[in-house]
């Protein structure tokens, strides 16, 4: 892995999407700025540390509980590389079996299954999130590739009303 690998992952998740926002056409990011904003500090970090944590992630021995539980931690931890770009790129690698996660996605699934917990970010609750979301894909003949969008913009819009907006409520 290099430093060009990576900026090319990064642009690939970050670049400009058409889009129509209640009929104006816009050209953002699918989810905003995801990876490029919080990456800023990896590109300072040591090639090896770099290579041992995607040596780390691509490993088919390690549960993946135990990889997230890793590479969030010292001495893997690599600042900017959080759950959000830890579970993209498993989903890359895997897209069957690992779907993406961060915040938008999780508070998405819980507005259709308002009983799940609220937002952590720990890696027992990503296993939680995979499985109910691949469940709910299986269930209404959704492809994974599509959940993205249903958790980030569809089932909220519908929900609030048709309008594109940010989930804010309570402590999430």
């Amino acid at each position: 892995m290099t430093f060009s690998n990576i900026k090319e992952i990064i642009f690939l998740v970050d670049e400009p999407y058409l889009q129509s926002i209640l009929g104006k056409a816009y050209t953002n990011p699918w989810f905003g700025m995801l990876f490029r904003s919080n990456t800023k500090d990896l590109y300072s970090e040591d090639l090896l540390k770099i290579n041992r944590w995607f040596n780390t992630l691509s490993d088919n021995n390690v549960q993946v509980e135990k990889k997230l539980e890793k590479l969030l931690n010292e001495p893997y931890r690599i600042r900017g590389l959080n759950v959000g770009f830890i579970t993209t790129m498993l989903y890359i690698t895997n897209k069957n079996d690992f779907l993406i996660w961060f915040k938008v996605l999780h508070n998405g699934l819980r507005l259709i299954y308002p009983e799940f917990e609220y937002y952590t970010g720990k890696s027992k609750q990503y296993l939680l999130f995979n499985e109910k979301a691949k469940k709910f894909a299986l269930e209404y003949s959704f492809e994974h590739t599509e959940l993205d969008w249903i958790f980030s913009t569809g089932i909220p819009a519908i929900i609030k009303g048709g309008k594109r907006m940010t989930i804010k409520t309570g402590s999430l």
